[in-house]
């Protein structure tokens, strides 16, 4: 049974102008370390950071919460398996709320251009 779902945008260049006014800060705070040096790895960052952040947001509009309740950005981690295929990791309150909710499982799409982030997340549950 579907439980939420979520769709967002996001521009990687107004992450990127986002960047050049606050520093190093404003990844600190949305990402894990991990994502951070997964998107460093590629040539231009940014189309990548922007797949994870739009990731992050459909993840809170399926849950239907937002950003409240204790959540924060990087209780949310978007993880790659052997195959490349993207998934997201819950921890904290992201993760009790999953719980709280019934979803057993987390279905993630990303997809990026150079100017241009998309993502969609399904949360299912139990029939």
């Amino acid at each position: 049974m579907i439980l939420g779902t979520g769709i967002d945008l996001a521009s990687p260049s107004r992450l990127q102008e986002a960047h050049a006014r606050r520093g190093p800060s404003l990844l600190q705070r949305l990402f894990t370390p991990a994502e951070i040096a997964d998107c460093q790895r590629h040539r231009n960052p940014w189309p990548g950071f922007a797949a994870r952040f739009a990731a992050k947001e459909a993840f809170l509009k399926a849950l239907g919460t937002g950003l409240r309740k204790g959540l924060a950005w990087k209780q949310m981690e978007v993880r790659k398996d052997d195959l490349g295929r993207p998934y997201l990791h819950c921890t904290g309150t992201a993760a009790e709320l999953l719980q709280d909710l019934g979803a057993r499982k987390i279905h993630l799409s990303l997809s990026h251009l150079e100017d241009l982030g998309i993502a969609q997340v399904v949360l299912e549950g139990h029939e």
